[in-house]
């Protein structure tokens, strides 16, 4: 291993430095960090660097054929990069070994206020290496897209801007809304404890007057949450199917089994056929998504419920027991 070592570093020697730590702490991608830790170890596959392995017949610019085709070249001789630096009013640094981190401590300024310099120049050179092998595979000599790169680096600087601390909250109130046309509204929960097998689904019927139709809750089995869930959406259909219930309106508070109906995991594909079946046997009722507070009927029956319960088989309920009066009333 020693050997080897010592042969592929004859080749290619790693400049590797104690002060190379500021590319981990570089405000950008994890991509463009490694390849500004590829770059200042003089291991990108340029010409240069495919020469000495003898993949390349030429190590000149397949750009411009002018010199070398090393790192430094590509980014600061090259003259697409420096049409690309003159356009941008930006001084072109001197070649030196460190030159990137000085190029990076220089704090040039951009026309575009809302750009920073430390994070604009790592994604300035990703974008040149990107046209650059742009270029070569089309044998072509196109400038670097300069419109695409700001875009870029401010889609990167708003989605990692952190959150003032001072956001003002608002409070509104929220509550379970009768259905908006005739027919039941009907609202399903699941409860899964990781701790324990007390794991439980609740369904309740309701008219345009809020009054209860049915309900039910029992004790299930399941591996998660999302499984619970769909097992209440489920044993709900299937229940509305039977008792033949005129059914316009569904409300959950769990947003992901509304989103696994249009694109179903594979660990569920079956259980949300089944599902998308029951509903089309229904005539399509409107699915809704509400906060935990106006699901809370469904929720105090999947997670009371199966407490009472003796058996996994499902209590079916005319009217709302003693102890969901008061979330019920």
């Amino acid at each position: 291993m020693s050997s080897v070592y010592k042969l592929f570093n004859s080749y290619f020697p790693l400049t590797i430095q104690n002060d190379y730590n500021w590319i981990w702490y570089t405000h950008t991608l994890g991509k463009i960090r490694f390849f500004l830790w590829l770059c200042v170890h003089n291991c990108l596959p340029t010409n240069s660097y495919l020469f000495r392995l003898n993949i390349t017949s030429s190590g000149n610019c397949p750009i411009c054929n002018s010199e070398e085709e090393t790192i430094p070249h590509i980014f600061l001789r090259c003259p697409i990069a420096i049409e690309f630096w003159t356009s941008l009013n930006i001084s072109i640094p001197s070649d030196h070994p460190q030159w990137i981190l000085h190029f990076l401590q220089s704090n040039q300024p951009l026309e575009n206020r809302h750009l920073t310099w430390t994070c604009f120049l790592p994604f300035a050179l990703w974008h040149i290496w990107l046209n650059r092998n742009n270029n070569v595979f089309k044998q072509c000599s196109s400038p670097v897209p300069i419109p695409n790169l700001i875009s870029r680096v401010l889609e990167f600087l708003f989605s990692t801007k952190p959150l003032k601390k001072d956001i003002t909250k608002i409070n509104f109130s929220v509550k379970w809304f009768p259905p908006s046309c005739t027919g039941l509204k009907f609202n399903f929960d699941g409860a899964f404890n990781s701790n324990s097998l007390n794991h439980g689904i609740g369904v309740v019927f309701r008219d345009s007057a809020g009054n209860w139709s049915a309900g039910f809750f029992n004790k299930a089995k399941g591996i998660n949450a999302c499984h619970m869930e769909l097992q209440a959406f489920h044993e709900g259909l299937m229940l509305a199917i039977s008792k033949n219930l005129s059914v316009s309106e569904i409300e959950t508070d769990a947003i992901d089994i509304i989103n696994m109906l249009d694109q179903p995991p594979p660990l569920f594909s079956n259980l949300l056929s089944l599902c998308r079946s029951a509903l089309r046997n229904l005539e399509n009722p409107q699915i809704r998504y509400n906060f935990r507070e106006g699901n809370k009927v469904a929720h105090k029956l999947a997670t009371e419920g199966p407490k009472r319960a003796t058996t996994y088989d499902m209590v079916f309920l005319m009217e709302p027991p003693p102890w969901l009066f008061e979330l019920f009333h």
